[in-house]
């Protein structure tokens, strides 16, 4: 699952411990798979850094189409709740 996104690579969780420079082909709406590389890996979370960035109007596009939709269409992140001392 795709957690995290810039022009430069991702986050992703739920796969086993990938090892560093290990290649992965990144699934993104729109576009062929990415080509990326395990930078870092724990657990169930790998860093993923994209053999060639995305150019900026791609990444501006992935955003604009499905982060903000997704938060417009009634998916905002859940606020943490503050607590006031008495």
């Amino acid at each position: 699952m795709l957690k995290d996104l810039n022009p430069y690579g991702a986050r992703i969780e739920g796969l086993d411990k990938l090892r560093i420079d290990e290649p992965i082909y990144l699934m993104l709406p729109g576009l062929q798979p990415k080509l990326a590389f395990v930078v870092w890996s724990r657990d169930r979370v790998s860093g993923l850094e994209f053999e060639h960035r995305l150019h900026d109007a791609v990444f501006e596009r992935l955003v604009s189409e499905f982060a903000i939709r997704h938060y417009r269409e009634g998916h905002p992140p859940k606020p943490t709740p503050v607590r006031f001392a008495a």
